[in-house]
C-alpha cells in the first residue's frame, strides 16, 4: 500500500513539474527532493521504485506534450489502489477467475455499453427536439490532435483506473452523486457542456450498476467500449471530411 501512494506521489508531481519546467534541470533537482523525502516517510524499495518512475516521466513529458495524460491515469490508478487494496479481491479479480465468471462479466459490460449509448442517443435526441446545439466539435478537435499512444491510453488504461477511483472507491465511499459529478469535471478539459452532462450521465449509471452487483469489470468494459466507439466516429468523421477514400 505505501509503494502505492507512492506511486500515486510521483506521478502527480511529474504532471506538475511537467506543466511548471518541463524536462529541465529543476524538475530533476525536484525528483532527487522527492527521492529523500519517500525514503524517509515510506522505504528504500518505495523510494527507488517511484523515484524511478517520476524521472522517466519527467525524461518522456520533454519529449511529448500530450504524455501529461498518461500520468494522470497513472496517479489515478495508483491512488485508487492505494484506498481499495483491500476490496480489489471482490470488486474485480473474483469476477475474472474462471471462463464462466470472465465471460458474463464481460457480457454483461457489452449489455451496459448498449444502454449507455441508447440513453446518449435520447439524450441527443432531446437536445435536438429543444433546439440546444451540441457542442462536441470542441471534442473532435483535440481528440483528433491526440498521438496514436494516448488512443491506446483512453481505450485500455482509462476504463481500468478510472472506474477503479471513481466507482470502486468514490462512489463506495461518497456516493453516485459525488462520483458522477468528479468524473464528470475530470472531463471539463475539453470544454464541452454536452460532454460534461454525457460523462455525468454515464458516471451515474456506472456507479449505479456498481452499487448493485459490486462488480467493475462491466463497468471497465462498457467504458472501454464507450470510448472506442466515441473515438472511432470522431475518426470517421474526419475521415469524410478529408473526401474518404
Amino acid at each position: 500500500m505505501r509503494l502505492f501512494l507512492s506511486l500515486f506521489f510521483a506521478f502527480f508531481l511529474s504532471v506538475i513539474l511537467s506543466i511548471l519546467f518541463g524536462s529541465s534541470v529543476e524538475s530533476f533537482i525536484f525528483a532527487i527532493i522527492f527521492f529523500g523525502i519517500i525514503w524517509f516517510y515510506f522505504g528504500k524499495k518505495e523510494a527507488a521504485i517511484s523515484s524511478g518512475a517520476l524521472v522517466v516521466c519527467i525524461y518522456l513529458s520533454g519529449i511529448s506534450e500530450y504524455f501529461k495524460s498518461v500520468e494522470v491515469q497513472l496517479a489515478m490508478l495508483f491512488l485508487a489502489l492505494f484506498f481499495i487494496s483491500k476490496d480489489i479481491q471482490n470488486i474485480f479479480w473474483k469476477h475474472i477467475r474462471g471462463v464462466g465468471n470472465l465471460f458474463f462479466s464481460i457480457l454483461y459490460g457489452v449489455g451496459l455499453y448498449l444502454f449507455v449509448i441508447l440513453l446518449m442517443i435520447a439524450i441527443s435526441l432531446v437536445f435536438w427536439i429543444a433546439g440546444i446545439g451540441i457542442d462536441s466539435a470542441k471534442v473532435y478537435d483535440k481528440v483528433v490532435e491526440l498521438p496514436f499512444y494516448v488512443i491506446l491510453v483512453a481505450v485500455f488504461l482509462a476504463p481500468i483506473a478510472e472506474e477503479l477511483l471513481f466507482r470502486g472507491f468514490l462512489a463506495k465511499r461518497f456516493g453516485i452523486l459525488v462520483s458522477a459529478t468528479l468524473f464528470s469535471l475530470v472531463h471539463f478539459g475539453y470544454g464541452s457542456v454536452f460532454e460534461l452532462l454525457g460523462t455525468f450521465i454515464v458516471g451515474l449509471v456506472f456507479a449505479w450498476y456498481f452499487l448493485r452487483e459490486r462488480n467493475l469489470v462491466p463497468c471497465m468494459v462498457a467504458h472501454s467500449l464507450f470510448n472506442i466507439t466515441s473515438i472511432s466516429m470522431i475518426y470517421a468523421l474526419e475521415f469524410l471530411q478529408k473526401g474518404g477514400i
